[in-house]
């Protein structure tokens, strides 16, 4: 989601390109969906685990999308269910994650100790934590229905996903933020 905004001021851009101030014929529209694979290269790396096996119910895809003949690439996290795909990056600020949570297995359940583990083994997979300080900048805590995966340090303070649970251990939200204390 962080650059998908990106993605549409860059073809907003090369729209404007062909026609500044004018809508784009049909045919002109079509042409460059047609031709934006040669402007914008896609290539997807499987991301595969027992942990995400057993936390979600989607295939992942690390996606290095690279734009232009200047060489800008960016790194998006894809999420496939079925003919769906979906972003599942991480945004740039706080925001609630509802696409990550939609892909959370019915019967995973967040209770133990251990159900922490795998949930952040599976983060570990989509998410590297930012460890190349110390080991301290990643972390799981976890107080009454809160569950936080610590993923790294940003200006003083951490920054992770906080997930919340209902009584069963049922993942009921995931967000992201930058204001971990």
């Amino acid at each position: 989601m962080r650059y998908a905004p990106r993605r549409v001021i860059l073809c907003m851009g090369l729209i404007a390109m062909v026609g500044r101030a004018q809508v784009a014929p049909p045919e002109e529209k079509s042409f460059v969906d047609r031709n934006m694979g040669k402007l914008i290269k896609l290539d997807p790396t499987p991301v595969t685990g027992e942990a995400l096996e057993k936390v979600f119910s989607a295939t992942f895809y690390m996606v290095k999308v690279s734009v232009g003949a200047g060489g800008g690439t960016t790194m998006l996290v894809a999420a496939r269910v079925g003919d769906n795909l979906a972003d599942v990056s991480l945004p740039t600020a706080a925001a609630d994650l509802p696409a990550l949570k939609a892909l959370v297995k019915p019967d995973f359940k967040l209770k133990t100790d251990a159900d922490g583990k795998v949930f952040e083994a599976a983060l570990d997979l989509l998410y590297l934590p930012d460890t190349r300080y110390d080991e301290k900048r990643k972390a799981v805590r976890h107080v009454g229905a809160e569950w936080t995966f610590i993923r790294g340090v940003f200006i003083g303070d951490y920054k992770g996903l906080v997930v919340t649970t209902d009584a069963n251990g049922t993942i009921t939200s995931i967000r992201y933020s930058r204001e971990i204390k």
